[in-house]
């Protein structure tokens, strides 16, 4: 449970960030943010948060946009269809190769072995870590 108030927790720099650079909480006019994801559960706290209107709380409406397509998700986004994308870092550094302004603001998750290197066979090292593979 505790970990779970650190996420929802997480939200909030995030948040005044953001309202901050876009409309104007003092006249009232709610700032708009366009959110783009993929399928994540991670992403899922800020979706509730929207829900429940913790966002428009603080002057902020977030349009969320689930995407079934990474690769079109991160196209749009570098075309400006969206503010903001949960997306894999590897997938944002790919998306730093064409559009070297993008900023990641937010890491909601690091992974306990979840991810790796893949290499053809023959590979015995990487040339960078040291690191050995296991076949």
């Amino acid at each position: 449970m505790r970990r779970g108030w650190r996420r929802i927790l997480s939200l909030i720099p995030i948040t005044v960030l953001i309202a901050s650079c876009d409309g104007d909480v003092l006249t009232g006019t709610p700032a708009t943010l366009r959110f783009g994801y993929d399928y994540w559960p991670g992403y899922y706290p800020a979706l509730i948060a929207a829900e429940k209107g913790y966002f428009a709380e603080q002057g902020l409406i977030v349009n969320a946009t689930k995407r079934d397509d990474t690769d079109a998700m991160i196209a749009d986004f570098g075309a400006g269809e969206y503010d903001v994308i949960g997306a894999s870092l590897g997938d944002i550094v790919k998306l730093t190769l064409v559009h070297p302004d993008v900023r990641i603001i937010l890491v909601t998750d690091i992974s306990e072995g979840g991810d790796a290197v893949l290499a053809r066979p023959g590979v015995e090292r990487s040339r960078t870590s040291g690191a050995g593979y296991s076949a």
